[in-house]
């Protein structure tokens, strides 16, 4: 759908693409269901199917996206709003033993950006804002989040707000 009338080629532009299908009650239709997870709850087993098949849906994007004229120029985001699998939700879906990671994370993936590498520590959702605005350049912004970017590694430790997230998003205190 983002053919050259909605986003014409070498125009700045920001989209947002939001999928559902990886929330529960994890519907898919059933001719885009390939895969049977024998002994898995089937709970789990719709979940990762709705993975499967969005992993599909991004890679058809980014490969339609490699394939323009301005790809070069194309800053691509991919994060997730929460993990599926809090801890309270284990049990819904069968796991009965976690992993060694204890805590649920959400994925962060930023393609085609000037900055490389890999992040191997706990970030928050609310770096993920001023990263991008230092990743695009804007880093004299009115408002630059209650966080830092986590290309500052520096300044990302000694600038802890996590008790101020938590209460933040805990507490609903964006609904007014």
């Amino acid at each position: 759908m983002l053919d050259k009338s909605i986003w014409p080629s070498n125009k700045p532009a920001v989209i947002q693409l939001v999928t559902y299908s990886i929330h529960q009650p994890f519907k898919l239709p059933v001719s885009t269901i390939k895969t049977a997870f024998d002994g898995l709850h089937p709970k789990l087993e719709k979940y990762l199917n709705v993975v499967k098949y969005t992993d599909k849906a991004l890679g058809e994007f980014i490969h339609y996206l490699q394939n323009r004229d301005d790809y070069s120029s194309t800053l691509i985001v991919i994060t997730g709003d929460h993990n599926v699998f809090s801890k309270s939700k284990y049990a819904e879906f069968g796991i009965t033993t976690l992993t060694s990671y204890q805590n649920p994370y959400v994925p962060l993936l930023i393609l085609n950006s000037a900055e490389t590498g890999r992040i191997d520590f706990q970030v928050y959702q609310t770096s993920i804002y001023p990263t991008l605005l230092e990743l695009l350049g804007m880093t004299k912004n009115v408002w630059p989040g209650i966080r830092k970017s986590i290309l500052n590694v520096d300044t990302l430790s000694a600038y802890n707000m996590q008790a101020l997230t938590d209460y933040l998003i805990h507490h609903n205190y964006w609904d007014i």
